[in-house]
């Protein structure tokens, strides 16, 4: 279930990405340890028993799609803009939460972001959209569930990148308020690859690492951190999810649509 904080994770996501510089190298691919498979979608429909579907946003739902097909779990969704102002914008999320809470250190998918297409506005350029994993790992040591430490990886183009790049962020949170963001490479839209998003506590710090699939180069990024990170997150949350950002406008209707697909979901624990 989509929050106002999951808004806030995803704006400083796509506003971070337009003036991050990219920071990660090509490396040896790393591979999540001793991970065992979630979910392959092999059903016909959504497995009940492991997900929790939602489609939240901060004005009128539009469409939203989340179902499988061919094989793959489908998550689309657009959003428009409001007409009122020339400031702002509006979000909107669509995914799957992971139905039970789950102790994890690793969440590894197959993502292909389909399309993100944007409808933008002269007087107020939109912030774009994303497709993004996401997972929670361990808390502060405080018990607060806003403060379990999380990390994602997101997939996410706007207005400003040129047409077909998305751009691929790592990105660690306190609950879902960012606190670090780092650039680990640019994909041609409709690329298929494999992410993952890990906690390696033994040198307390969080690798995103993703290979093209097409080209079977992996890129990987750290991100450390001086939190205690001995008591295990209080209610996790892990998700797959798209995020849209459409600008508010009064000369003319702006929208954003993201369509991504996830298989072969692997964890560890």
């Amino acid at each position: 279930m989509a929050t106002p904080k999951m808004k806030a994770f995803g704006f400083a996501v796509i506003v971070i990405a337009a003036v991050l510089a990219l920071q990660a190298a090509p490396s040896p691919n790393r591979s999540a340890p001793s991970a065992t498979l979630y979910d392959n979608f092999s059903q016909s429909l959504i497995n009940d028993a492991l997900w929790t579907t939602y489609c939240s946003s901060t004005t009128r739902s539009e469409e939203c799609v989340i179902d499988i097909e061919s094989g793959k779990l489908r998550v689309a969704r657009r959003i428009s803009g409001l007409r009122t102002s020339n400031t702002g914008y509006q979000w909107s999320g669509a995914g799957a939460n992971f139905a039970n809470p789950l102790a994890i250190k690793s969440i590894t998918a197959d993502v292909t972001v389909r399309n993100i297409v944007e409808k933008s506005c002269a007087a107020n350029p939109e912030l774009g959209g994303n497709a993004s994993i996401f997972g929670m790992f361990f808390n502060d040591g405080s018990g607060n569930p806003n403060n379990n430490l999380g990390a994602s990886l997101v997939l996410g183009h706007i207005s400003t990148d040129p047409k077909s790049q998305i751009d691929v962020l790592g990105q660690m949170s306190l609950g879902y308020t960012p606190l670090q963001t780092i650039g680990i490479g640019t994909v041609t839209m409709g690329t298929p690859i494999t992410a993952t998003v890990q906690w390696d506590q033994p040198n307390h710090q969080f690798v995103l690492s993703w290979t093209n699939d097409v080209t079977h180069q992996t890129t990987s990024g750290n991100i450390p951190y001086t939190y205690s990170d001995t008591t295990p997150a209080v209610n996790p949350n892990n998700t797959v999810s798209v995020n849209v950002f459409p600008a508010n406008c009064t000369a003319s209707d702006t929208w954003v649509a993201v369509d991504s697909t996830f298989d072969n979901v692997y964890i560890s624990q």
